[in-house]
């Protein structure tokens, strides 16, 4: 019969989860002993399951109740939901028959509401300025990277095929403590055909790793962008409207900028 279709008999045992050899021993059974399609008689034999379908609907039902915190949870702290105490490799196993397997958590950082509608303007007027990949050809993207250290790494939770962008999968990033945050600070520039180096900085003025313009001019701009302009390269280097880069009408950094003929823009999802 499968032979009329598509579908390999080894799709169809993975689907049931059987093995092709109990399939066999099954269909060529014909004694007494073959409960596999008789709903009148009950399975007697081998060991019965520690855990039942109402123990799997009983975790099913703590993973839909607490959520992201809920599917956090390692095999040995699930039996709180009220189900038998086994052994960790039991509860794993048990949860794969309904497709639950430990997987890493999509981790996402939430913002403003007011902010998300106006990044969405802001990328909208994007795309309607440059709206071929190849407008982008001439693009160098800069920014500056923060090394700290996280409050927690990234969790594996439990959550079936699919579900990684549901919002109960989400882990949300949390921002380090004063204490840990923002050790070591770096810049770089990517386009097409071009990478820099990671250029790392050290800001004497603060401890955050905020750029000064008086950096940005002399370890930035003087050792990393004048050799690519007196190459004779032709970009424009995108940059965020952060102080440090100069937006201003006058400052030292926006003068390096036209003494050179540096061709540049600011750009950034809006964050006010």
């Amino acid at each position: 019969m499968l032979t009329k279709f598509s579908t390999k008999k080894s799709d169809v045992f993975k689907f049931n989860g059987v093995s092709r050899w109990t399939v066999r021993r099954v269909l060529n059974s014909s004694t007494d002993r073959t409960f596999h399609n008789d709903p009148n008689k009950s399975e007697t034999r081998g060991r019965k399951r520690k855990w039942t379908e109402d123990d799997i609907d009983a975790v099913e039902d703590l993973f839909e109740k607490e959520g992201f915190e809920g599917e956090r949870l390692q095999p040995s702290e699930i039996p709180a939901a009220g189900v038998p105490d086994v052994h960790p490799s039991t509860t794993r196993r048990s949860l794969r028959i309904r497709k639950y397997n430990k997987r890493l958590a999509h981790i996402v950082e939430f913002i403003d509401e007011r902010y998300a509608k106006r990044r969405k303007k802001w990328s909208e007027d994007t795309i309607y300025k440059r709206p071929l990949p190849e407008c982008w050809d001439v693009i160098y993207f800069s920014d500056e990277v923060h090394f700290g250290y996280d409050d927690e790494r990234q969790a594996y939770i439990y959550r079936k095929p699919g579900t990684r962008y549901e919002p109960y999968s989400l882990q949300e990033k949390k921002s380090p403590t004063k204490k840990d945050e923002k050790k070591l600070h770096a810049w770089a520039a990517v386009g097409i055909g071009y990478k820099s180096d990671l250029v790392f900085y050290e800001i004497t003025s603060n401890n955050n790793g905020k750029m000064t313009q008086k950096v940005y001019e002399e370890q930035i701009l003087e050792k990393h962008i004048r050799p690519l302009l007196n190459e004779g390269r032709t970009f424009i280097l995108e940059e965020d409207g952060a102080s440090g880069h100069g937006p201003g009408p006058k400052n030292r950094v926006r003068r390096w900028k036209e003494k050179h003929g540096l061709m540049y823009y600011h750009a950034g999802p809006p964050n006010g």
